[in-house]
């Protein structure tokens, strides 16, 4: 099977968006020799969501999944760097001297 340079993921996260298992799914229809491609599937606590990379080589995916997270749900998801993530925390404000 050929890889196309813009994939499908299959990912497998928790709530704080970090992913726990992913499966590049095949764009174009599977050949009669082809071996089915197992997916990861969500258990309790966890969530399951299929994003479109665009533009990245296959021997290149386990990295930059290493650096990004799961933003959002299901078809809506989207993946983020890691640093990029929105705090919920407030700042701490300076104290007075």
């Amino acid at each position: 099977m050929k890889h196309p340079r813009s994939m499908t993921l299959h990912v497998v996260h928790d709530r704080g968006g970090r992913i726990l298992a992913a499966a590049a799914v095949p764009n174009a229809p599977s050949e009669p020799h082809d071996v089915p491609i197992p997916l990861p599937f969500a258990r309790a606590g966890q969530r399951l969501a299929q994003i479109k990379l665009p533009d990245i080589e296959p021997s290149e995916l386990a990295s930059f999944l290493e650096r990004h997270r799961v933003k959002g749900s299901a078809e809506r998801a989207t993946l983020v760097e890691q640093g990029r993530t929105a705090s919920r925390k407030k700042q701490a404000s300076a104290r007075k001297k």
